[in-house]
């Protein structure tokens, strides 16, 4: 057997990824299957099953790559200077155009599986501790600087906010507009008490 380059490999795993990413979006993970991904990527199911064992080691391989997009949005925001500019800017990347619309849709549909398949369920945890630890740093900032009290844990409020992360997701998903600097002022009211009656 000819041996292929690492190179080779990462591209058809790539293929399969792309292809599976296509079909979960528009099927769904269950009804999705395996031969679909085949059609949709132009393998085998042999080749395919040479790069991954099963459809779960797919959609594990797409929410590990899930947590790396995320991870990198977040360092990027993590560099503007003001914490509600990083926030808003989180939300920005959640609300924004349609090229990761297949990934977050089939981002979206993992969080179900994640509650019955404890692979998922681990990864889907190390994503979220990744927003909220970000979130705490951002809130931390704020109050550092006056503008969210520091009565609030820190955490808490970073949990918060992470909800808020992820219901602009969804919202994203069935295809609601998001004022992204309004939901970022709306959030800020809130925790300074700024809002009013």
């Amino acid at each position: 057997m000819p041996r292929v380059s690492e190179e080779y490999v990462k591209d058809k795993k790539r293929l399969v990824l792309d292809a599976a990413a296509a079909c979960f979006a528009a099927k769904g993970f269950h009804a999705a299957t395996v031969d679909d991904i085949c059609r949709q990527a132009g393998l085998s199911k042999g080749a395919v099953y040479g790069y991954f064992g099963s459809k779960e080691d797919i959609i594990a391989a797409l929410k590990v790559e899930s947590v790396q997009r995320d991870a990198a949005v977040v360092r990027a925001a993590m560099q503007r200077r003001e914490p509600d500019q990083a926030f808003e800017a989180m939300l920005d990347w959640v609300a924004g155009g349609t090229e990761m619309d297949e990934r977050r849709l089939t981002d979206i549909q993992s969080w179900a599986v994640a509650m019955q398949n404890q692979r998922i369920g681990d990864a889907q945890k190390v994503e979220s501790q990744l927003w909220i630890d970000a979130l705490d740093l951002l809130v931390q900032e704020s109050q550092k600087r006056g503008a969210i009290t520091d009565n609030l844990d820190s955490t808490a409020v970073a949990q918060m906010l992470a909800c808020v992360v992820y219901g602009a997701m969804a919202m994203k998903s069935w295809g609601a507009d998001l004022n992204t600097r309004a939901v970022t002022a709306a959030a800020r009211a809130l925790l300074t008490g700024t809002a009013s009656a």
